[in-house]
């Protein structure tokens, strides 16, 4: 995909120090070549998403909350058209960051790669897509919480429900009661991401 399509890249790309980083930077790519809808493999679709996207103008992000942090908006959901150009304020971004104190080689840290290729840098790449005018005729729509991110992790402790709802919890993720809850407090959820973070381990 990188050499073929971005060969330019390469070299940035595989000097990523993490695999996470890559796969986040390789979902950005595939997004600006060839649109379409991304969903990490953690999340289950709730209901179809024909109603959904032809509500969707340019490209589409979802918050996960209302908190003005900079991981209010994860990047387990893309929905784009081909060359959308917000992908390239988040390609721009994620080079920028990668040689920058944001990176961490060693020792492994969550904190490096989602604000180099995450979440944090996605949300650094919104507000400059948006402070540079976007593009002509071109939009991103921000879905607000619930549509595509029923599950806030940052409410664990304030929320009981919550703990069933993230797979990484051993011992107290039970799908069955989250999804109890999910139909009671997001009946109209199109799809739930159960937050495994497998990816703190690459």
């Amino acid at each position: 995909m990188v050499t073929k399509h971005f060969p330019w890249l390469l070299q940035a790309y595989n000097r990523f120090p993490h695999k996470i980083m890559r796969a986040d930077f390789a979902r950005i790519l595939y997004m600006s070549k060839y649109g379409g809808v991304y969903v990490d493999l953690d999340s289950e679709c709730l209901r179809p998403l024909d109603s959904l996207l032809p509500s969707i103008a340019g490209a589409a992000l979802g918050r996960m909350s209302d908190n003005p942090d900079l991981h209010a908006i994860p990047n387990a959901f893309f929905a784009s058209e081909p060359a959308h150009p917000f992908w390239d304020f988040c390609i721009a971004t994620s080079l920028q960051r990668s040689s920058g104190p944001h990176i961490k080689r060693a020792p492994y840290t969550m904190t490096a790669p989602e604000h180099v290729t995450g979440p944090a840098a996605l949300q650094v790449a919104l507000d400059a897509f948006v402070k540079n005018g976007g593009g002509v005729g071109r939009t991103v729509t921000l879905l607000p919480p619930g549509v595509v991110y029923p599950i806030d992790w940052g409410l664990e402790k304030s929320e009981p429900w919550v703990s069933a709802c993230i797979a990484r919890r051993v011992g107290r993720f039970d799908g069955a009661v989250c999804k109890e809850w999910l139909r009671e407090k997001w009946p109209d959820a199109y799809m739930a991401t159960y937050w495994a973070h497998s990816w703190a381990e690459t």
